[in-house]
């Protein structure tokens, strides 16, 4: 049976009509536009189950090859960032640096902080900004968000998995998991769907290709562009009451009007509009999930021990390209607004050869210093990819009104770890540590500030999944955790 979705899917909210005038010194300063709803906000929280920096030179220093040494925009690319470079990604993704996860101290764990062992125990704080080492007393960020915006699509959240294994055990067991939903007076956690054969029929079996009423489309062009000819009208007599500062903010708001209004006119000469909601091809049976390897048995590049390159694999990168589709269309097709994309395991043990051309897992990159820091950062780079992927393809969809789906997603990525002190150990230079931490953003809604490597140092990760949280109209905490990221808003 071929499902059908009702032009509400496609263009509620792609009228939307009203023009935001850029915050201002000058108060009262009314603002331009007419009545019309927005078009609807997406959001993605992923995790990384590695640590983005590792120690170095018998543990005297640490290292990442992930934050740029540059802050601000047009930010270098390190190793680890280097998809972000390839994908041409620069301007559409933000680097947040010097974060932090307090630990525990003298038996007490702080407000959404953590206990002393860093595996298992560091992603409540980041998913849920409650204190680690058990299941999160509030729902994590993701579901928070599908209370909010998710009534109104057919799935109000999706919860998905790319690493396919533990690879460790047949029970993936907590590790495998990132949400946690409202259950009475506390949690429960969700499961994944890790299947692509699964997600792609949960969300598209039945789906038929949709297009917009190019009659109801190119009024709604019309009405944008009527907007945009009124602001402009209006243009010199708001400058000619505005102070220096508030009028270099506003020349350049006109000027991101104008490049609108151009876009606007493209539009229209295009002529018919182009299908949106094209739905993925299905991808058939799943690729074999590879063998599982011995807990404590460490892949060694020299000697080959334990290697085999089916062991811990289950092509994770193909399962990554499909996810990564299914994602993007899955919001331009409005079938959710909601999606938590768990990349791999808390303590990754997945195979890194094909990613790294390295025989070794994840996590002994981050230790065995047989291995060379360049290897370790292709590994973080494996991650960063996956991520850039959805970001890639979201960037390249477009909404009625010329900009794309990134512009209306707030996205992040967050690791399990950064580098620095090992409350456990005393180590001072460590993997097993929560602060120097990075995070990836990705989007412009609400006011996302895209294309910028901010330094928000010990600032708590719960506050940059809250100021993604804020961008889609969820201005609530995150947890235990209070506050936001101001330099993550325009």
């Amino acid at each position: 049976m071929t499902m059908a979705l009702s032009r509400r899917f496609f263009l509620r909210g792609l009228g939307g009509i009203a023009l935001a005038v850029p915050t201002l010194e000058l108060s009262q300063v009314g603002k331009a536009g007419a009545a019309g709803t927005s078009i609807p906000k997406r959001f993605l929280n992923s995790y990384a189950g590695v640590s983005s920096g590792r120690s170095e030179n018998n543990e005297s220093t640490t290292k990442d090859s992930i934050a740029p040494t540059g802050v601000g925009a047009n930010y270098d690319f390190p190793r680890s960032l280097k998809a972000v470079e390839d994908l041409g990604l620069g301007n559409d993704i933000s680097i947040v640096s010097g974060l932090l996860v307090p630990w525990e101290k003298n038996g007490a764990i702080p407000t959404g902080g953590r206990p002393a062992q860093l595996h298992y125990n560091n992603v409540q704080p980041l998913v849920a900004g409650t204190k680690g080492g058990k299941t999160p007393s509030t729902p994590t960020a993701d579901q928070l968000v599908a209370e909010a915006i998710g009534a109104e699509t057919p799935h109000a959240n999706m919860v998905l998995r790319l690493q396919a294994s533990d690879y460790l055990s047949a029970n993936a067991g907590s590790a495998g998991r990132i949400s946690w939903k409202r259950n009475g007076n506390g949690t429960v956690a969700v499961d994944p769907i890790v299947s692509p054969r699964l997600a792609f029929e949960t969300l598209f079996k039945g789906l038929a290709p949709q297009t917009v009423d190019n009659g109801e489309a190119a009024y709604l062009l019309k009405q944008r562009k009527s907007v945009i000819d009124l602001v402009q009208a209006s243009r010199q007599r708001l400058l000619s009451k505005l102070g220096t500062h508030d009028k270099q903010r506003m020349e350049r708001h006109f000027d991101e009007l104008r490049a609108l209004e151009l876009r606007v006119e493209e539009l229209e000469a295009a002529g018919p509009t182009a299908g949106v909601c094209v739905p993925p091809q299905n991808p058939g049976d799943d690729p074999p999930i590879g063998k599982l390897t011995s807990l404590g048995c460490t892949f060694d590049q020299k000697t080959g021990s334990c290697y085999d390159s089916s062991t811990g694999y289950s092509n994770e990168e193909l399962r990554g390209d499909l996810l990564s589709d299914f994602i993007a269309m899955a919001f331009a097709c409005d079938l959710t607004r909601v999606v938590s994309y768990q990349l791999s395991f808390w303590k990754c043990y997945m195979n890194a050869y094909a990613a790294t051309g390295v025989k070794s897992d994840f996590h002994s990159l981050s230790h065995q210093h047989i291995f060379n820091h360049d290897a370790f950062a292709d590994g973080v780079g494996w991650h960063v990819k996956q991520f850039a992927k959805v970001v890639s393809k979201l960037g390249k969809l477009k909404e009625i009104d010329g900009s794309s789906l990134l512009d209306h997603c707030a996205m992040s990525l967050v690791f399990e770890g950064g580098r620095g002190l090992d409350p456990q150990t005393g180590t001072k230079h460590s993997t097993h540590s929560s602060e120097n931490m990075v995070m990836l953003v990705a989007g412009r809604a609400g006011g996302l500030k895209a294309g910028q490597h901010i330094v928000a140092q010990d600032a708590h990760p719960a506050q940059v999944v809250a100021s993604t949280m804020h961008a889609v109209g969820v201005k609530q905490s995150l947890g235990e955790v209070s506050g936001t990221v101001p330099a993550l808003f325009a």
